[in-house]
């Protein structure tokens, strides 16, 4: 879900919240403990919807599955404000209780492994204050004042503001049918494929919509009503049969289409690139597509996401949910984190593809300033006490923007290519599931070959972010900085082990380096070899934005250090090759090499190996585990780190 129109407008995403506002109700409807006693298993929805209100009628079936001994209860949530006309089990009669918006039916006797059938006959109008977090809206847009539209948004725990549900994330639904019955001149879109259009008495006609071959999250079942027009086309993805289909109901206008069109059409490409970063897109019998809806923002419905605004950004992070949030759904809204961090970063990196990486930095230099401005403290994950917050859990700063920059730092730790292998194990080791923050860490660590935990305990869990003061001098051709840090939030995270980089601008046209440094400990000390006869100007620290930080002072002056221990970086000096390698990796330097340590990614040594002054060693690595590792290279013109990626 993308609550702004614009992929920066960070503070006016919160103003749009605010201005939309959202039902209290929702807050409180959290899954009862009857309700963990059965599985469900289908839904099929067949409702009278009308584009001008929220008034729905018709009947809803729940399929279910008992999994405890007995069933004597069945609970499930339908706001109070609807009437139930009547309720029937496996096509009997039954009576039910009505607790707040909790619905019961108790008396009965089911034993484990029943599947069993509750239809529901009810009819009434939302009672929400219309926007986010409410259910059903019904209203006209403002860029269209001609048409007004009717749709749902349940998202995180309104899906009973408009039918009966069970709200439990990790009890997927194994497929939905939706018949929606509208006025002539309407149409719906809804999740799946459209199985066919009805023409029916009295002026009305019925959209017959089903998914039936993915499961689907409560959260993510849609429907919208408008005066629409079908703009289609189809896609061939790699590897897949049949063309994919490109579904959008949009405003029944040329002015609609001709405003639009541009962006649709490039999603076409959207898909294709993300199915090469993640895997094939992961409802390729169904559709994708979008409905219009005047809401502040989009949300990423399986198989069809509603949309306020058609912005390449926007569109761009919802369709990242069919992979992150659609495909794997977070297990809680405490891990909110793998599906709106994902989707927010997704869209920068269809900048980065489709607008190179100058424009893509550009905008990421103005999502890490968000952050560093507004999350001095705060984790990304959400605490348990937090969510059945909405404001908590969609937190633009740090749900989206600082998870963002928490992926970007990982991709610089990991490389390209590792990092595309993490996202993508953790999609498919999870697929048409739910998944965990501690679930992409394992992704993480199973590409890798180590644990993580000193990263996502930073990061994730932990607040805030570092703070840099550094000292810098040039000595002959030695260039050398201390990095002494502070954190925003001390008594949390008092320390970020992390990777910085400096850009040493020379005088004179002299060029520049960009070198990376990698802080382990506090008040660290580097050198760098830089090339004889140059001379450093100047110093610019982070200069791609890879890491979320900020420098206090940049002082030129003396470094104290210790020889010893100082490390240093020794430019164009030693080469490591093959890398990555699979049973032997050689080191080559300029000068002699008398020592090389090897460390896994959470700087635990693992390998010590002395040699005899030699200009050329070899590393044996068949019995190291596949995954990244770092070289300290001891030579008698310094020390250098090299990473290296072993490969099975």
């Amino acid at each position: 879900m993308k609550k702004s129109f614009l992929f920066l407008a960070v503070v006016l995403s919160i103003l749009l919240i605010s201005k939309e506002g959202y039902s209290q109700d929702s807050q409180k409807i959290l899954p009862t403990s009857t309700q963990s006693k059965y599985d469900m298993k289908w839904i099929f929805l067949n409702l009278n919807v009308d584009k001008m209100s929220t008034y729905l009628s018709g009947d809803v079936t729940l399929k279910s599955q008992v999994i405890v001994p007995i069933l004597d209860t069945f609970s499930f949530h339908l706001a109070n404000y609807y009437t139930i006309d009547s309720l029937k089990v496996n096509n009997q009669i039954q009576p039910f209780i009505t607790n707040g918006h909790e619905r019961l039916i108790t008396g009965l006797t089911f034993n484990n492994g029943t599947i069993f059938d509750v239809q529901v006959f009810y009819h009434g109008s939302s009672s929400g204050s219309g926007g986010f977090f409410s259910g059903i809206s019904s209203a006209t847009h403002w860029s269209y004042p001609a048409f007004r539209t009717t749709w749902t948004l349940s998202e995180p725990n309104a899906a009973y503001q408009w039918f009966p549900i069970k709200q439990v994330l990790t009890d997927k639904i194994d497929s939905v049918r939706f018949y929606a019955t509208t006025a002539i001149g309407n149409r719906v879109g809804c999740n799946g494929r459209l199985m066919g259009i009805d023409t029916l008495p009295n002026n009305k006609v019925r959209f017959r919509w089903n998914s039936n071959q993915y499961p689907i999250d409560y959260y993510l079942i849609s429907f919208a009503v408008a005066d629409y027009q079908d703009y289609s086309y189809s896609i061939q993805l790699p590897g897949v049969t049949a063309p994919l289909l490109i579904q959008n109901y949009i405003y029944n206008s040329t002015s609609c289409l001709n405003a639009t069109k541009t962006v649709i059409d490039k999603v076409g490409e959207m898909i294709q690139f993300f199915s090469e970063t993640y895997g094939t897109y992961p409802f390729v019998n169904d559709k994708y597509g979008h409905t219009y809806a005047p809401m502040g923002g989009a949300m990423e419905h399986q198989t069809m996401t509603t949309t306020g605004y058609f912005e390449e950004s926007i569109i761009a992070h919802e369709l990242a949910h069919q992979w992150f949030g659609d495909k794997v759904t977070c297990a809680s809204w405490e891990y909110i984190f793998v599906n709106e961090s994902f989707a927010a970063y997704s869209a920068f990196l269809w900048e980065e593809y489709a607008y190179g990486t100058f424009a893509a930095r550009n905008t990421f230099q103005n999502i890490r300033n968000n952050v560093l401005a507004s999350a001095l403290t705060g984790s990304v994950y959400v605490p348990v006490s937090q969510i059945d917050n909405e404001n908590r859990i969609f937190n633009g700063t740090l749900s989206y923007n600082k998870g963002a920059t928490v992926l970007h730092l990982l991709r610089f730790i990991l490389g390209d290519d590792l990092f595309k292998e993490a996202l993508q194990t953790y999609l498919n080791t999870h697929a048409y599931s739910t998944g965990t923050i501690d679930d992409f860490k394992e992704a993480v660590e199973s590409v890798v070959g180590t644990d993580f935990d000193y990263f996502f305990d930073q990061w994730i869990y932990g607040e805030g972010y570092p703070e840099f003061d550094l000292t810098w001098q040039q000595v002959d051709n030695k260039f050398r900085i201390k990095a002494n840090q502070t954190t925003t939030a001390p008594s949390i995270t008092p320390f970020f082990q992390v990777p910085f980089e400096v850009k040493l601008t020379y005088s004179n046209g002299g060029g520049y380096d960009i070198v990376t440094f990698n802080q382990t400990v506090n008040n660290q000390a580097f050198q760098f070899t830089i090339p004889y006869g140059k001379h450093v100007s100047y110093i610019t620290f982070n200069p791609n934005y890879w890491l979320l930080a900020k420098v206090n002072t940049v002082l030129n002056g003396e470094v104290e250090f210790d020889d010893s221990s100082i490390e240093s970086v020794i430019a164009k000096e030693v080469v490591l090759y093959p890398n990555p390698a699979t049973d032997q990796a050689i080191v080559a330097a300029t000068s002699s090499i008398s020592k090389v340590v090897v460390f896994d990614v959470a700087g635990k040594s693992i390998q010590v190996l002395l040699f005899d002054a030699d200009p050329q060693v070899a590393i044996d690595l068949q019995n190291m585990t596949p995954g990244i590792y770092f070289l300290r290279i001891t030579t008698e013109k310094g020390v250098v780190t090299r990473k290296l990626m072993v490969t099975d």
